[in-house]
């Protein structure tokens, strides 16, 4: 790997995370929970969502020869045949959409749990603090109070404005 500044030790990941500071809190480190739940996170949840939102995104655009010729346009357009930069990524609105959309239609994980920090109500339901909610993004994702057409592939979606701030809450890709 590469040296650490101190040049005594590579520069994995493990690594990395245990030198991991908060510049901009108190300059703590992480604890020795938050180094394993990073892990977890990397090793279990990073590599698999990524190829299973790519993979997605792949298998809609060869259903929709329009959005692929869109997309393809827009990269010419932007790229005009180099390699992409970080600089682009602003540039590449369509490109962007396009993710989002795959992204909502085939979520990577399509449910979540997160536990209620605060005593609250959901729709009819008490919820006390510390009680696991399951939050289902599939459901979310199509959702026709959310969505026009939520079955429909459609990333020009993601361009409307209004639309974007009514997602806001029920888009957790």
């Amino acid at each position: 790997g590469v040296a650490t500044p101190a040049g005594d030790a590579p520069a994995d990941l493990l690594q990395r995370l245990l030198d991991a500071r908060d510049d901009e809190g108190d300059g703590a480190g992480l604890t020795d929970q938050e180094i394993r739940d990073q892990l977890v996170t990397f090793f279990l949840a990073g590599h698999e969502t990524t190829s299973t939102a790519l993979t997605w995104t792949f298998y809609l655009l060869s259903q929709h020869a329009d959005v692929s010729a869109k997309l393809c346009a827009e990269v010419d357009r932007v790229l005009g045949g180099r390699t992409p930069t970080f600089e682009d990524v602003d540039a590449l609105t369509y490109a962007d959409n396009v993710v989002k959309e795959a992204m909502r239609i085939f979520p990577p994980v399509f449910a979540v749990a997160r536990k209620c920090i605060a005593d609250t109500r959901i729709g009819d339901y008490e919820v006390p603090a510390g009680s696991e909610v399951g939050m289902w993004i599939y459901a979310a994702h199509h959702d026709p109070r959310w969505y026009d057409q939520p079955e429909m592939f459609n990333p020009d979606r993601f361009d409307d404005a209004a639309a974007v701030q009514r997602m806001k809450n029920a888009y957790l890709p």
